[in-house]
């Protein structure tokens, strides 16, 4: 049995993923898994699609079993949500191969800018660049294009890139010792806003959905109908109350909140009247737009700085199939932590455990508030696991 595992969002799962998930059985995975988002992502946004709904989606398109990589390291910066995927992974027990997309498609390439990214001296200068008032991913950029030269600048300039090294960087610090195998992204790029021979970028897609349209990717178009659209948009106002009602203190207290940025953000909520209009005042060349998404989402879901630095508390599983059912009886032998199945599990869990379920579960309660109709509180603890039979 050779266990190959992905980390992604499929916001929404497309011909591009199904690539990847070929990839890795050509490359001799038996069994597949993926650590998937949940119903909020990295961009600081809801999923355009429910976990449910996207977990069925992997499943019928080759996964054979979908773990979920907890809310508050699903919705952080690169490096933890790489912590948290990988922390999943390490949980489980039983995964030999992480394998991700790439813009490089050079594993070795990878292996060596994730150790250079690690060292103090290569820190010190990423902070001369910061100091110049330059966002961190782009510090970072500048310092490796410095010191190593164009070919090692370009790979941390590409977002694929710069989640693989991450993923390699936590797996050497939570001592996993698995296989590592990427597959070069050539169809389309990340943000592309163009379609190649039938595949598209996740990007394109949502603003295909968005505007009700269809597309010529088989894969995305062969479930999107059963799915119900969620519009993150329908929660501009709650998102304006609560940063209305925001100190600096409470800003502060907010993941990637740093360096006076509190000031910068309270000021901006109490001027603005759309949340495009509190991106244009807060935004500057240090602070990406995805970086403040990210602190609206974590105000509106009441995410704390220390939540997102917290360890991976358990293994939650949103479906499987038959192979999916081998790797949870393989877990159950070697997982070093617990695998939850359903809410009463979580109440024989620590306080830890307890509480990111709690945000999950609150997350969710705001989630289904995205939907054409709004759905009663509780889903979190009553969806029933996706099982696909094969």
């Amino acid at each position: 049995m050779k266990i190959s595992a992905v980390i992604s969002e499929f916001n929404p799962f497309h011909k591009g993923h199904k690539f990847i998930i070929d990839k890795m059985r050509e490359n001799g995975a038996t069994h597949i898994v993926a650590v998937m988002s949940g119903n909020f992502v990295q961009r600081g946004e809801s999923a355009v699609f429910s976990k449910w709904e996207r977990a069925r989606a992997c499943l019928e398109n080759g996964v054979d079993l979908v773990v979920e990589n907890p809310l508050v390291f699903a919705t952080a910066s690169a490096q933890r949500f790489a912590f948290g995927g990988v922390g999943v992974i390490k949980g489980l027990g039983c995964v030999n191969e992480l394998s991700f997309g790439s813009e490089s498609g050079n594993i070795d390439e990878l292996v060596k800018v994730s150790e250079i990214i690690e060292k103090d001296e290569f820190f010190a200068v990423t902070l001369k660049f910061l100091n110049d008032g330059l966002s961190y991913p782009k510090a970072r950029e500048m310092a490796i294009r410095e010191q190593f030269g164009d070919n090692f600048g370009n790979i941390l300039s590409s977002p694929n890139n710069i989640l693989a090294c991450e993923y390699i960087s936590e797996c050497k610090k939570a001592g996993l010792d698995v296989d590592f195998y990427t597959i070069r992204r050539e169809s389309v790029d990340h943000d592309s806003t163009n379609e190649n021979n039938g595949f598209y970028s996740a990007s394109l897609l949502r603003e295909i959905i968005r505007n009700n349209e269809k597309s010529d990717d088989e894969i995305f178009e062969s479930y999107r109908n059963n799915c119900k659209v969620k519009d993150f948009t329908r929660l501009e106002a709650a998102i304006l109350v609560k940063l209305r009602n925001f100190t600096e203190d409470d800003f502060k207290n907010l993941p990637d909140v740093s360096e006076g940025m509190e000031n910068r953000l309270y000021s901006a909520a109490q001027k603005a009247c759309s949340l495009s209009e509190f991106f244009e005042l807060v935004k500057t060349k240090r602070y990406t737009l995805s970086r403040i998404r990210r602190i609206c989402l974590c105000a509106l879901l009441g995410i704390e700085k220390e939540d997102v630095e917290r360890e991976v508390p358990y293994v939650r599983v949103i479906g499987f199939n038959d192979k999916g059912r081998e790797i949870l009886k393989t877990a159950r032998e070697k997982a070093t932590l617990p695998i939850v199945m359903k809410y009463s599990d979580i109440k024989e869990l620590d306080d830890n455990a307890k509480r990111i379920f709690d945000i999950e579960s609150f997350a969710t309660d705001i989630f289904v508030l995205t939907g054409e109709k709004n759905l009663p509180c509780g889903l979190e603890k009553t969806e029933n696991i996706v099982i696909i039979k094969k």
